[in-house]
């Protein structure tokens, strides 16, 4: 923060933000841990299971993008799959509420065509996904990860969850590791927000990722509860993670702005996904909860200094 953002600030605000920032960098820290299983996950991956050779780990979540307030924010590390679940082999079909189905294009791998297939070719997801959790327990179980011990893995909603046992302290430590498919070109893919309608700071972020060879929008392998075994939900761990990096409060403020929209026009929807349900995890109660606070969050703030309460 510049001297002149700072003296913009009343003495409280100012107060609240230097004890935020560094509780922030105490918690980033730990992201250490995330990595630690990120390299040690891929190299076990490397040298037994041809499956997930080629898939390539990230850090994402409020600890990588400089967003923590506690020990129990996301400490997530992204796999996004190699070949042959790329675009090169899949296009991907959408089926409205960034919902889709990825379905083979007739691109061989290796001389014959991708595993976990329906008889008209479309992607199995939850038997794709069974055979990279058994992959990732495989790898991780029991497994001494530099001065800690991995202790449990298990599916916990979109992640395969890993808890470890530190073993001087005996303090227990959750990273958890999201499976991801990686999508198109954002011009390309129906379903999302077209690209004249997304903020120029969104663009610019979209254009860097594409541009480096990665992608902006990836699918989760974990749809909501009771859809089809062929549904993938779409993600955007990266490009979120490099927004905030990039853009830092300025994103924060953005976001903020689009929520506030949405919620004058009486809906939270997924954004930019469109017409996609942002609650699709939440049961009603847990909704009515999230709204209320949002309410109250709105109502008692100065909307000057909105941004630097949250």
């Amino acid at each position: 923060m510049s001297a002149s953002e700072a003296t913009e600030n009343p003495e409280g605000v100012q107060y609240v933000l230097d004890i935020l920032h560094k509780r922030q960098r105490d918690l980033e820290s730990l992201n250490w841990i995330a990595a630690e299983v990120g390299r040690h996950l891929q190299h076990r991956l490397q040298e037994s299971h041809a499956f997930l050779r080629e898939a390539e780990w990230q850090l994402v979540g409020s600890a990588a993008e400089h967003l923590a307030v506690s020990e129990a924010d996301d400490k997530d590390l992204v796999f996004t799959l190699g070949p042959p679940y790329t675009p090169q082999f899949f296009s991907a079909v959408y089926m409205g509420s960034g919902q889709y189905q990825l379905k083979w294009n007739k691109c061989y791998w290796n001389g014959r065509h991708p595993p976990h297939l329906t008889s008209n070719n479309y992607l199995v997801v939850t038997s794709l996904r069974k055979q990279a959790y058994d992959c990732i327990n495989s790898a991780l179980k029991n497994a001494h990860i530099s001065r800690m011990k991995v202790i449990k893995v298990m599916l916990w909603k979109q992640a395969v969850r890993v808890v470890l046992r530190d073993a001087s302290t005996t303090k227990k430590h959750v990273v958890d590791v999201i499976l991801q498919i990686g999508g198109g070109q954002w011009n390309n893919m129906q379903g999302l927000t077209k690209w004249g309608n997304l903020p120029p700071q969104l663009q610019d972020v979209i254009t860097s990722l594409e541009t480096a060879g990665q992608s902006a929008v990836s699918f989760g392998l974990h749809g909501p509860a009771g859809t089809s075994s062929l549904i993938v939900t779409t993600s955007y761990s990266v490009l979120e993670r490099e927004f905030f990096l990039e853009h830092g409060r300025s994103g924060m403020k953005l976001l903020l702005q689009v929520m506030v929209d949405q919620l004058q026009k009486g809906a939270l929807e997924g954004y930019p996904d469109l017409d996609a349900d942002l609650f699709w995890q939440k049961t009603e109660e847990q909704c009515q909860y999230i709204a209320k606070v949002v309410q109250n969050v709105m109502l008692t703030l100065i909307p000057n200094y909105m941004a630097n309460y949250l």
